[in-house]
C-alpha cells in the first residue's frame, strides 16, 4: 500500500516537473523568438541570432504542442497513465518540430529539395520506430 502511494506520488512529482519545465521553455523560447523575429532582422543579428530563432522556435512549438495535446488527452487518462502518456506526447512533438524546424530552416537557405525533405523525414519516422518497438530493460 505504501509503496503505490509513493509510486503515484513519485510520478506526480515528475508529471508537475514536466509541465513546469515545457511552460518555462514556452514563455522563455517564445520570447526570445518573438523579440527576434518583430525587434530585429536577419542581417542585423546574424548567423547566430538565426540560428538561435530556429532553436527557440523548436522549443516553444514543442511545449505548446504538448501542454495541447495532453491537455486534451487527459480528461480520458486514468492517473497511472498520465506520466507515460506526457511523455510519449513530449517524444513525437519534438520529433515532429524538428522536422517542420529543419524543412523551414532548409527552405530559408533555399537548399530544400524534395529528396532531402523525404530522407529527413525517414529518418525521423526510424527513430520514432525505434523507440516504439525497443524493449524495457
Amino acid at each position: 500500500m505504501l509503496y503505490t502511494l509513493d509510486m503515484r506520488l513519485q510520478e506526480a512529482n515528475q508529471l508537475s516537473f514536466g509541465f513546469s519545465v515545457c511552460l518555462f521553455c514556452l514563455i522563455l523560447s517564445g520570447s526570445v523568438s518573438s523579440y527576434l523575429l518583430l525587434a530585429t532582422s536577419p542581417r542585423d543579428i546574424g548567423p547566430f541570432g538565426v540560428t538561435l530563432w530556429f532553436v527557440c522556435f523548436l522549443m516553444s512549438t514543442t511545449s505548446l504542442l504538448t501542454l495541447v495535446r495532453y491537455r486534451l488527452r487527459s480528461k480520458k487518462l486514468q492517473d497511472d497513465q498520465k506520466l507515460k502518456t506526457f511523455k510519449y506526447l513530449l517524444r513525437q512533438n519534438v520529433i515532429w518540430m524538428l522536422f517542420a524546424t529543419v524543412a523551414l530552416a532548409m527552405q530559408s537557405l533555399r537548399v530544400l529539395n524534395l529528396g532531402d525533405g523525404l530522407l529527413f523525414l525517414l529518418a525521423l519516422g526510424i527513430i520514432e520506430v525505434y523507440f516504439r518497438t525497443r524493449t524495457k530493460t
